[in-house]
């Protein structure tokens, strides 16, 4: 599973400006849970997808729909695009918080 943590709208789904950047194995089917380091409070937004053929990338089709399972915080899913930075972001004030994000296919 691949998780990118955003912390600021202007590089938001820019994995190369990503605040936090961590893959974990996948070890089971259903729901599983992975620890992020902690993160100072202020506002974040992650995407994670689950990388089925090992090539380190979101595979996508010919239209950009993607073809392996992913999730957003807030479990943020428009359909026809990639959600905005509002519809994905959550604060963390003082103490760390779980956060479930659904991850499925289109």
């Amino acid at each position: 599973m691949f998780v990118a943590v955003y912390n600021n709208q202007p590089d938001f789904l820019n994995v190369s400006k990503a605040s936090l950047l961590q893959t974990f194995p996948v070890t089971q089917s259903g729901k599983q849970s992975f620890n992020l380091p902690a993160l100072s409070p202020g506002y974040y937004a992650i995407c994670c997808f689950q990388d089925l053929n090992g090539n380190q990338r979101l595979d996508t089709n010919l239209f950009g729909v993607p073809t392996e399972p992913y999730g957003f915080s807030r479990n943020a899913r428009p359909k026809f695009r990639a959600p905005v930075w509002d519809e994905a972001c959550f604060e963390i004030k003082k103490d760390p918080i779980p956060i479930e994000i659904y991850i499925a296919s289109w």
